[in-house]
């Protein structure tokens, strides 16, 4: 009785392709909802909680749906291939509606605002000249937008009582003329708070574009969730009882070697922990991996010859299992 790697780690490919997209997905789409869209850390929360929400019903549903489903390719593969297409098109879709965000946000002093300080020198930073000059472009820049009928006045407010006071309550308190590190990481935050608010603003002026991006990253998480259970029920259809908890490492590998691939593909594009910045070929790039992984399982994996096989050794060893044969 030994496990077949190889064959595990075909079937291990559908993990994979679950890992990259939600590394991808955990590290990209909570920038973009709160830098880009200017979503509050409550709302943002919200959107990303989406997929557990969906979890709580779609991943019993559709791994009871495929336990019952007799198909030519097996019970759980069509479920695999459907699910990875849509959910790959639909993360590429993601790219071109973030692209057109990005573009709006460019077209406004957001990013020169962020440039100015996270290429800021850390001695830089931690002067209080600096934040001093920070505070009254803000103060400027928000009376100007008062003045201008952008904001309302209980937003002005909002700003004031949220961002500006706690500011410049930290600065007040400090008379040596340099902050201390803990400080700055709540300037810092404060000031993230601000151009957040920025790209609201930019956001509601034309509040299509995040209706649109919602709506299709609400597609990719569905249809992630119709394959999640049933790829995850596969490698038990195909490989003995006995030798599970070794191809669950396998698997558990397959995962890890995801994770990796997504933060290398970050990476290569520069893309690690940037706020507006377009993410365009990191969609597309982890969309067609995904794709090509897919490829790659549908040539090797063939469900119900496999578990023909499982079945047999099985039967071969005098193992036995309560469940429905395919």
């Amino acid at each position: 009785m030994k496990l077949d790697y190889k064959k595990t780690f075909y079937v291990g490919l559908a993990f994979f392709i679950i890992t990259i997209f939600w590394q991808t997905y955990d590290s990209i789409i909570t920038k973009i909802l709160i830098d880009k869209f200017g979503l509050n850390q409550t709302w943002s929360g919200v959107v990303m909680a989406l997929d557990n929400v969906l979890a709580l019903f779609m991943l019993p549903l559709f791994g009871a749906i495929s336990d019952r489903t007799n198909h030519k390719l097996g019970r759980r593969t069509p479920y695999v291939i459907v699910g990875t297409v849509v959910a790959a098109f639909a993360f590429i879709g993601l790219s071109f509606v973030d692209n057109i965000q990005t573009t709006r946000i460019q077209n406004t002093d957001i990013v020169n605002q962020y440039e100015e300080l996270v290429d800021s020198p850390d001695d830089v930073r931690l002067s209080i000249v600096f934040w001093n000059g920070l505070i009254d472009d803000m103060e400027a820049e928000r009376a100007a937008a008062l003045s201008g009928d952008v904001i309302s006045q209980s937003r002005y407010e909002n700003w004031e009582a949220n961002t500006l006071e706690p500011m410049q309550s930290i600065i007040d308190g400090e008379v040596a003329g340099n902050l201390e590190v803990g400080e700055l990481s709540y300037l810092d935050g404060y000031y993230h708070s601000y151009l957040s608010d920025l790209a609201w603003e930019v956001t509601v002026q034309n509040p299509m574009n995040f209706v649109v991006f919602v709506f299709i990253l609400l597609i990719a998480l569905i249809s992630m969730s119709v394959f999640r259970s049933p790829a995850v029920s596969l490698m038990p259809d195909v490989t003995m009882k006995p030798l599970r908890s070794k191809a669950n490492a396998i698997i558990n590998l397959m995962g890890a070697a995801a994770g990796v691939t997504s933060l290398i593909i970050l990476t290569l594009f520069g893309l690690g922990g940037k706020s507006y910045v377009s993410y365009l070929a990191a969609f597309i790039t982890v969309g067609l991996v995904m794709l090509l992984v897919l490829l790659v399982f549908l040539w090797k994996v063939n469900e119900p010859k496999m578990v023909k096989e499982r079945i047999a050794l099985d039967a071969k060893f005098g193992l036995t299992e309560n469940e429905e044969d395919v």
